[in-house]
């Protein structure tokens, strides 16, 4: 082989360098290309258990409420909703001018559509559907590097033309 090398200098410096560059390359890619195993799981301690599966349910609850909005069957949401306006039409009988304000702050009745606006109707909505999904998702992404890797590895499997380069430069 050190013939080979004396008489690639002898030939071509450059492409000495591209063959030691070449061989750099494989081998490079040959150590990095390996699967990464789940350790998320094997790893994991209560805590993160506990907030998994509490993203689970969180999940669950959101899947529930689409599904019955979706064939008009009731779900968490619309039962807490109907509970908490009817709560507020006992608290708040009376339509004068300043609980007619109150009323409409809070939840505001629209006979027009089906929606309901107003400050009470949204907190349920933000309690029943995206805390439960949010929260655990956000603490399992702060605290856990293998969640958040194993979470972008399995989002990258749904696209297969999309794939991690590590940078934000755009690929060449």
């Amino acid at each position: 082989m050190a013939g080979e090398v004396s008489c690639c200098r002898e030939c071509n410096p450059a492409k000495e360098v591209n063959e030691i560059r070449n061989k750099l390359l494989e081998r490079s890619v040959a150590s990095f290309k390996k699967k990464r195993k789940s350790h998320f799981v094997d790893e994991s301690g209560v805590a993160k258990k506990l907030w998994l599966g509490l993203l689970i349910i969180g999940i669950f609850l959101f899947a529930w409420n689409e599904i019955g909005a979706l064939l008009r069957k009731p779900h968490p949401n619309t039962i807490l909703m109907e509970r908490a306006l009817h709560w507020l039409n006992g608290l708040l009988p009376a339509k004068d001018s300043g609980e007619g304000l109150l009323r409409s702050l809070l939840a505001s009745n629209s006979a027009i559509g089906h929606f309901q606006f107003g400050l009470v109707p949204e907190a349920i909505h933000f309690l029943i559907c995206i805390a439960p999904i949010m929260v655990p998702l956000g603490i399992l992404l702060s605290r856990s590097r293998s969640f958040a890797h194993e979470l972008e590895s399995s989002l990258a499997g749904l696209h297969p033309g999309s794939h991690s380069t590590g940078s934000s430069a755009p690929a060449v």
